[in-house]
Parts: structure tokens; sequence; C-alpha cells
């Protein structure tokens, strides 16, 4: 199995790091100055969330209809993402808790290889092959590891086929667990993403993946024409369920 290297010892300049959570959202730049946006927009990042969770429940059926924050209105999201993209120098993205549409804003902190670990100021992080999901730190029964090579391929490749996806979990009692799942790919339709500097049209695929026990899962992914990823939602585990990745530049 490949196993994922996750956040090692730099060595190179200290790296900003931001975060959008209820509290609000910082960033820092090259020069250590930091921004922070007003806490009032707390509420209105909250909403984001909740936004990002139902534009995805479109696609995706199965969706976690848990998330109970109100969706905010056009302009309050756009003066929340300008704001981020604005403390934020480099990449952001937002990654957001399907289930009860808890938002941060995570930057990249390393890069090993084919894989890059983005991290929130509060710690948590998820590690990233082009934009499939690797592993995941800081949110309980995390993905420690996996084997995605034939997934990450035919996903940015856009290409259906099937194949198989090795995940290992750790569990809230420190326990080890191995679960390998039978996967496979579909095009679903075309679709604008436009958030931030994001604007262009993607084909969504939905990975559709199951293991003899019973549990399955689908993944979906917006992907366009030169296999940027422009939008995933992506299952972590039994507990932790879904995270949505939106990118905003």
């Amino acid at each position: 199995m490949m196993r994922t290297g996750f956040l090692k010892a730099s060595k190179t300049k200290s790296i900003c790091v931001a975060t959008a959570m209820v509290v609000g959202l910082t960033a820092c730049g090259s020069d250590q100055k930091t921004t922070q946006l007003p806490r009032m927009w707390g509420g209105l990042v909250k909403g984001i969330g909740s936004g990002v969770v139902k534009k995805v429940s479109s696609v995706a059926g199965g969706a976690d209809k848990s998330a109970t924050a109100a969706a905010p209105k056009a302009g309050d999201t756009d003066k929340v993402v300008r704001g981020a993209l604005a403390a934020t120098p480099g990449p952001i993205a937002l990654v957001v808790r399907e289930r009860n549409a808890a938002v941060s804003a995570m930057t990249p902190v390393q890069t090993n290889g084919q894989y890059q670990t983005w991290m929130s100021a509060q710690g948590q992080s998820v590690t990233l092959r082009g934009g499939v999901l690797s592993a995941t730190r800081g949110l309980g029964d995390d993905l420690m590891a996996s084997e995605l090579s034939a997934a990450a391929a035919a996903i940015q490749a856009r290409r259906p086929g099937a194949y198989t996806r090795i995940y290992e979990h750790l569990s809230g009692q420190g326990e080890n667990s191995v679960l390998v799942a039978n996967c496979e790919l579909s095009k679903v339709k075309s679709e604008r993403v436009a958030i931030g500097e994001i604007d262009g049209n993607a084909t969504v695929l939905r990975e559709a993946c199951q293991h003899p026990s019973g549990i399955s899962f689908e993944n979906l992914y917006w992907v366009d024409g030169s296999g940027r990823f422009l939008k995933s939602r992506q299952w972590v585990s039994q507990s932790v369920k879904y995270l949505i990745v939106q990118p905003l530049r």
C-alpha cells in the first residue's frame, strides 16, 4: 500500500496557514503580516458551508441533509470569499464537513511528490493526490493512508472504469483497520463551477465504491479539461462521512 507522508518537519521558512471557522478567518503573508476578517462574518462563513453542501446535494442524491445552517445571500457569500482571497496571497480552499456544514479554509503546507497537504490554523489537514483525497488528520476517525493510484489516474483523465481502492483508518480507540473497496467511475454531466477566482466548465464524475461487508459510498469530482479539480465531495470514514473540497483560486 502507498502510505502517504504527512507533515514531516520542514526546513524551509515558515508557511502561511489560513482558516475560516465560526470565529472568523485569519491569514498571513511572507512578511508575517496577519489580517483578520471581522468576527461577525463567522455566521456567514458557516452559511457558505451550508450553501456548498446544498449545491453538491443536487448531484449526490444521498448527501447528508443534516446541515441546518441557512444558505447565505449571494452578496454575503461574495463578500466573505473576496475577504478570504484578499487575506491569503496563495492557493486557498474551503473544506466543508458535509454532515454539519462546518467549514475551514486550508492552504498548502507541504508537497511530497504527487501528494500535497493542506492545513487549517486549527491543525486539521487533508492530503490530496491531484484532487483525490489520500489522508486526513484532526477529524477523529481519520483516513491514515490509502492506495489510490488507479483511481487518481482515471479521475484526472475523466476516464470511466473500474478499480480497487484501499483505505486505512484509525479509530477513536487507536486501532488501525483496512478497507478494500471495489469502485466504478462514471460520467454524470457537465457543469460550470464559479466561486472566488474559480470559473470553468467541468465534467462531473461519480465514483461508486462498495465493500463486501455492505459499506458503500459515492464520491463526486468536478474536473475540467486540463485535469484540474474544481470541486469534490469525498468519503473519509464511517463516522466522519464526507468532506467537500472547494478551491477558491
